[in-house]
């Protein structure tokens, strides 16, 4: 038997996955100050899926606000079942609905895991969804779209099963609208999660864009056109960083200039984060993204020839004329050797 002193203190659980008899037991009567879960998937049950009509957990969660599941083997394994959103799991008994989900869960992690456990998806802010096996692309946008909550999503190497069959985006849109960041984690190749951009429709402003990755800005240059992006009226600033082995291009706002802010106090912005890069190729490419992306932008060199230099030392470039909303000024600025 497991005694506390203080009935407010909260509890953080780790637990490790074990089929055939509920976990917990012993946190039972302590099971209203869980507020974080962490449930490790050893290796040898890489594929195996918890029974739906068992709880996994001896106990409910009724404070719950963070779990976080991860399955220990390789990512991308295709002999491993498919993420199957219309199928969750129970963990817990009960739940706000009588199907286990934890009725205060805001936080889900899910990393490298074959199954989806059952979470009140409207309520959830933050999401993030890394590595697993092959996940099929419809079923996925159909549970983001039940989260209009969200404030934070980033999804890091999901290998999206069958995009090549990739329907029109107006046809599967999903509704952001209290969406704070978007991060995207493309570190292998072949992945299709480009295909994700067209189908989010994000807030007109107060909403950071991340892509990072070695293979990012290939899979990016990959989208013609590239997606609208609602806010890329309001970006006035762009600056190109090289160092370390790292090309780093952000358009921001100047929410100083603006005379607002958003509830972080920060405004909109787009970030790629490009490591591993070649330097000759990948610069010009992040220009033409950043072009299409903050549309009417046309880069000046010194000598006013309408290209843009990627040499040594700092440069300015503006917006032409009318083609900038309210006249406005884009600097340019060039770090790095």
């Amino acid at each position: 038997v497991i005694s506390l002193p203080n009935n407010w203190i909260w509890i953080q659980v780790f637990a490790s996955y074990t089929p055939g008899r509920p976990l917990g037991g012993a946190l039972a009567r302590h099971a209203h100050r869980v507020r974080d879960l962490a449930l490790h998937v050893p290796l040898a049950l890489r594929s195996s899926v918890p029974a739906r009509d068992a709880p996994t957990f001896a106990f409910a969660a009724p404070a719950l606000e963070f779990l976080s599941i991860t399955t220990c083997c390789r990512p991308f394994e295709e002999s491993r079942p498919t993420l199957d959103f219309d199928a969750p799991v129970a963990l817990f008994p009960g739940g706000g609905d009588g199907d286990g989900a934890p009725p205060r869960l805001r936080a889900l992690v899910l990393s490298n895991t074959c199954w989806v456990p059952a979470v009140p998806a409207a309520r959830l802010t933050h999401l993030r969804l890394e590595k697993g096996p092959p996940t099929p692309l419809l079923p996925l946008l159909a549970f983001l779209a039940r989260c209009p909550a969200l404030a934070h999503l980033a999804v890091v190497d999901v290998y999206l099963a069958l995009a090549a069959d990739v329907p029109p985006a107006g046809e599967h849109a999903v509704a952001l609208p209290r969406l704070r960041t978007l991060a995207l984690g493309i570190s292998q190749p072949m992945l299709s999660m480009r295909r994700l951009l067209p189908f989010f429709r994000l807030p007109d402003k107060g909403v950071r864009v991340r892509v990072e990755g070695p293979y990012a800005l290939r899979a990016l240059a990959g989208l013609h056109p590239f997606p609208a992006l609602p806010f890329a009226h309001r970006l006035t600033r762009l600056a190109l960083e090289r160092a370390h082995g790292r090309l780093i291009v952000c358009a921001s706002e100047d929410t100083a200039d603006e005379g607002e802010e958003d509830d972080d106090g920060e405004g909109c912005g787009l970030r790629f984060d490009l490591k591993e890069y070649r330097p000759a190729a990948d610069e010009k490419q992040a220009v033409a993204v950043v072009r299409e992306v903050v549309g009417g932008w046309k880069g000046d060199c010194a000598d006013g020839s309408g290209r843009v230099g990627m040499g040594r030392g700092g440069l300015a470039a503006s917006r032409k004329g009318t083609g900038t909303p309210r006249g406005r000024r884009i600097g340019l600025m060039w770090r790095g050797s």
